[in-house]
C-alpha cells in the first residue's frame, strides 16, 4: 500500500514539473502518456494473467516451479515484444500526424516505454506470485524516484517532451534492476513435467483475452478525450486540457490501494461458493466517500490544487470552474473502474460487451461534440454514469454475486493457502 501511494506521489510531481516546464509541450506529453498506457492494456493482461500462474506455482510447487516457468515463459515475452513492436512500427505515421506530434522520435521513445514495462510486468508478475512483496514494493518505489529525477534533469537541461519520456524509461530501467534482484535466491528450476500442468490454451487465451479487451475499453474511456483535443484543438487549448486532465483524473488513482485489496477478497468469496455482491457494496460505499471528500476538496480549494499539480500561472487558475465540472465528471468513472475489475475477478464476460457498447457511443459523442471543453467534459461524465451503471444492474441483479464459472480445483488450493498465510 504504502509502495502504492509513494508511486502515485511520484506520478503527481512529474506531472507538476513537466506541466510548470514544458508549456504548449505538455499537450503532447499527456497525448504520448496517453498512447503508451492504451497498449499497456497488453502489459496488464499478461501481468494479471502471469500473477495468477506463478502464485498457483508457488502454493502447489515451491519457488524453482516459478523459477521454471518464468523462464520458459522469456520466449513467449520475446515473441509479444516483437509483435506489440511491429504493430506500433506500423502505426507510427498514422499516429504521429494524428496527434500532431512534433517529431517522429517522441513516438518511438514511447515504444521503448511499452517494452520497457512488457518486460518490468513478467518479472514483477513472478514477484507477486513469489510473495515477495517487500521487493516488489521497492521496484514501485525505485521507478517512480528515478522518473522524477531523471526526467526532471533532462527537462531542465532544454531536452522537453523527449527529455521527460527518455526519464520515465531511465526510471523503468531502475525499478527492473530492483525487480530483478528480487528473482535471485530461487535455488534451482524445478523440472516443468514435474510442475502442476498450466491449463489449456483456448481456456488461457480467453481468460488474458477478457481481462486486456477489459482494461483496453476502459482505458479508452479514460484517454480519448485527450486524444480528440489534441488532434482538433490548437496547441495552447489543448495544453490547457491536459491540466485540466491532470487534476480531473486523479481521481482514478484515489481507490487503487481498494482496488488492490478487493481483487483478492472477491476472490476468496467466489471459491467458498459466497455472494459477492455485499463486498461489492462495502468496497463501493468506502470508494465512494473517498471519492466524495476529494471532490469537496476541490470544490473548496481548486485554484489551490491547480496550482500545486499544474504550477503558478495565472492562466491555470482560469481553468478551476471547468475543473470542478471535469473532476465530478470523472467519479462515476473511478467508480466504475471498480465495477468493472469485481465482474473481472467473477470471470464475466457480458459486462465487457456492454462496455464496449459504451466506449463506442463515448467515441460518437466525442467526432460530433468536440467544439469547447465543456462538450468533452459532459461526454465524459454521461459515458462514465452509463458504464457505471451498466455495471451496477449486472453486479446487483439477481444473478449478480455468481461467476461465471468456478475455480478449478489447484486455484481453490491456491486461494485457501494464501489466506492461512494472510
Amino acid at each position: 500500500m504504502a509502495a502504492t501511494m509513494v508511486l502515485n506521489l511520484s506520478m503527481v510531481v512529474y506531472h507538476r514539473v513537466m506541466s510548470g516546464n514544458l508549456g504548449q509541450g505538455y499537450a503532447q506529453l499527456a497525448a504520448v502518456i496517453g498512447v503508451i498506457n492504451l497498449v499497456g492494456v497488453v502489459t496488464n493482461g499478461l501481468g494479471t494473467y502471469l500473477a495468477k500462474v506463478y502464485a498457483r506455482d508457488m502454493a502447489l510447487a515451491g519457488p524453482g516451479c516459478v523459477r521454471a516457468r518464468f523462464i520458459s515463459h522469456l520466449p513467449l515475452l520475446g515473441v509479444i515484444i516483437l509483435a506489440v513492436g511491429t504493430l506500433m512500427a506500423v502505426a507510427q505515421r498514422p499516429v504521429v500526424e494524428y496527434l500532431k506530434l512534433d517529431t517522429a522520435g517522441i513516438y518511438w521513445l514511447a515504444l521503448a516505454l511499452v517494452v520497457g514495462s512488457l518486460v518490468l510486468a513478467v518479472v514483477r508478475a513472478a514477484l507477486q506470485g513469489l510473495h515477495r512483496f517487500g521487493v516488489l514494493g521497492s521496484s514501485f518505489i525505485a521507478e517512480g524516484v528515478g522518473r522524477v529525477v531523471f526526467a526532471a534533469a533532462m527537462v531542465f537541461q532544454g531536452q522537453e517532451v523527449a527529455g521527460a519520456l527518455r526519464g520515465s524509461f531511465y526510471g523503468a530501467l531502475v525499478g527492473l534492476g530492483v525487480a530483478g534482484c528480487g528473482m535471485l535466491g530461487l535455488g534451482p528450476a524445478l523440472r516443468l513435467d514435474k510442475a502442476p500442468a498450466e491449463k489449456g490454451w483456448l481456456h488461457r487465451l480467453a481468460e488474458l483475452s477478457t481481462d486486456t479487451v477489459a482494461l483496453g475499453l476502459f482505458s479508452l474511456l479514460c484517454f480519448l478525450d485527450l486524444f480528440e483535443a489534441k488532434h482538433y484543438w490548437p496547441e495552447a487549448m489543448a495544453a490547457d486540457y491536459s491540466r485540466m486532465a491532470l487534476v480531473a483524473k486523479a481521481f482514478l488513482y484515489a481507490g487503487s490501494a481498494l482496488v488492490l485489496v478487493m481483487l483478492p477478497v472477491v476472490s476468496a468469496a467466489r471459491a467458498k461458493g459466497q455472494d459477492t455482491r455485499p463486498l461489492l457494496l462495502k468496497f463501493l460505499a468506502a470508494h465512494t466517500a473517498l471519492l466524495l471528500a476529494g471532490l469537496a476538496a476541490v470544490w473548496v480549494m481548486t485554484p489551490w490544487i491547480i496550482h500545486l499539480l499544474c504550477g503558478p500561472q495565472e492562466s491555470f487558475t482560469a481553468l478551476a470552474p471547468m475543473v470542478r465540472w471535469f473532476c465530478l465528471a470523472v467519479v462515476p468513472l473511478a467508480l466504475a473502474q471498480l465495477v468493472l475489475l469485481y465482474h473481472l475477478a467473477l470471470g464475466r464476460r457480458l459486462p465487457v460487451l456492454l462496455l464496449a457498447l459504451v466506449t463506442a457511443g463515448y467515441y460518437g459523442l466525442l467526432e460530433r461534440f468536440h467544439a469547447r471543453p465543456g462538450q468533452l467534459v459532459a461526454s465524459l461524465g454521461l459515458a462514465s454514469t452509463l458504464a457505471l451503471l451498466s455495471g451496477l444492474a449486472l453486479a446487483l441483479g439477481p444473478w449478480g454475486g455468481k461467476a461465471s464459472g468456478g475455480l478449478d480445483e489447484d486455484e481453490s488450493l491456491a486461494v485457501a493457502l494464501q489466506e492461512h498465510a494472510d
